[in-house]
């Protein structure tokens, strides 16, 4: 039988509508009236389902409707053989987003982004109908008044101001503070790049240079083993500081190891010619910068056995291409896998990543689930004395 929609159904429609097209409505995007066909059934089809074809007019009967749609419903004449002259509903009609917005509940929503958005645009004549509002419609819509405020204000200030060359903390607007922009800075960062296009070709600018502020270095943190080296920077053993300073210190150790976890830095004890380097965690790139890590004749990693350990090794690898990795490998694996707990989410590694055939062999196996289900062996679980010589032996062979 031909599919007869009922409010329900519509309703159900328009909703699925609105939450795909709302931002290109707001575009002014999208053919009005939009028409939506409720079904056309042939006079066998009534006959057949007498019943169910009452029930469906009923449902589109004005004088049984318990609320009143804003749309139109379009009825049709039929004239059949044998049940004579009928008057069936065919379509409904909505006549603007606004309309399919009420039907379904969201009209203060619309009417919020409505205004939002022409507010940025009164303000910012390049934003009106920019397709940036259609990104972030469902932002714009849940947005409270005193963060909206503050969004504007803050594209207000900025196209006002050459760059500042202030501190993100820094920026002299009311209600601003650190974690509103860092939570919203998507956001900001795509308004700020609607203002100011790019040309084909050029990187895209960070948050920080769209403001016209300047930017934290990263930091990094390492330890000096070797009691020759430290005696080169003052006695300290343990530094960590922005990495600009940190490729300038007066070093140049002939081994470095990298291990991810604090605590296994900390508990390493001396070893001549050795600084371990801790903490960076995905940002494994900031290797680069260092230019006495690059020419080092050993450079070790020292990661968990988990798919995020196997990630940063990759990464690391592809700034520092001899780079080899300890304790992640089977043997170790299957030795201590009573010691094992379970990854929440699991990486993904690309296909193509720079593991070489034996850490491949384990992050398969990770994957797959050879060992248990999103198997993690913590660095810092291993038998102590038993990891330590390994490393020992892996830094002097």
């Amino acid at each position: 039988m031909t599919q007869l929609r009922t409010p329900k159904e519509v309703l159900e429609l328009a909703l699925q509508k609105y939450q795909r097209q709302a931002g290109n409505w707001l575009l002014d995007e999208g053919e009005w009236p939009w028409r939506l066909s409720l079904g056309s059934p042939t006079e066998a089809e009534v006959q057949d389902g007498m019943d169910a074809v009452r029930a469906w007019v009923a449902a589109w009967s004005e004088p049984n409707k318990s609320i009143s749609y804003p749309f139109q419903v379009e009825r049709v004449e039929r004239s059949w053989p044998k049940m004579g002259r009928q008057h069936l509903p065919s379509h409904v009609v909505f006549s603007s987003p606004l309309d399919v917005a009420l039907a379904i509940g969201k009209q203060s929503d619309w009417n919020i982004v409505v205004d939002r958005a022409a507010s940025l645009a009164g303000a910012f004549p390049a934003l009106a109908r920019h397709r940036v509002l259609a990104k972030h419609y469902e932002t714009l819509a849940r947005y409270a008044d005193d963060d909206f405020a503050r969004l504007r204000s803050l594209l207000i200030w900025t196209e006002q101001r050459k760059p500042s060359n202030l501190y993100l903390r820094q920026l002299p607007i009311e209600g601003l503070h650190t974690k509103w922009i860092e939570t919203r800075r998507q956001l900001v960062r795509d308004l700020l790049l609607a203002l100011r296009p790019i040309s084909e070709g050029v990187g895209v600018p960070d948050l920080e240079s769209l403001l016209g502020l300047k930017r934290q270095e990263p930091r990094m943190r390492l330890r000096v083993l070797c009691s020759r080296l430290r005696a080169k920077m003052g006695g300290l053993t343990d530094v960590e500081a922005p990495v600009s300073d940190i490729a300038r210190l007066p070093i140049e150790p002939s081994r470095v190891l990298i291990v991810e976890n604090q605590e296994t830095a900390l508990a390493l004890p001396d070893m001549d010619d050795v600084v371990v380097i801790f903490k960076l965690g995905m940002a494994v790139a900031l290797l680069r910068e260092v230019p006495w890590i690059r020419i080092c004749s050993k450079v070790m990693y020292w990661g968990d056995v988990d798919t995020h350990g196997f990630l940063m090794l990759h990464r690391a690898r592809q700034v520092i291409p001899q780079l080899q990795s300890v304790l992640m490998d089977v043997k170790t694996l299957e030795d201590a896998r009573h010691l094992a707990v379970q990854e929440q989410t699991q990486a993904s590694v690309p296909a193509d990543s720079m593991l070489v055939a034996s850490e491949r062999q384990v992050l398969d196996g990770l994957l797959s689930g050879r060992w248990g289900e999103r198997f993690r062996l913590e660095q810092e679980r291993l038998e102590w004395a038993w990891a330590l010589a390994e490393v020992r032996l892996c830094l002097t062979g």
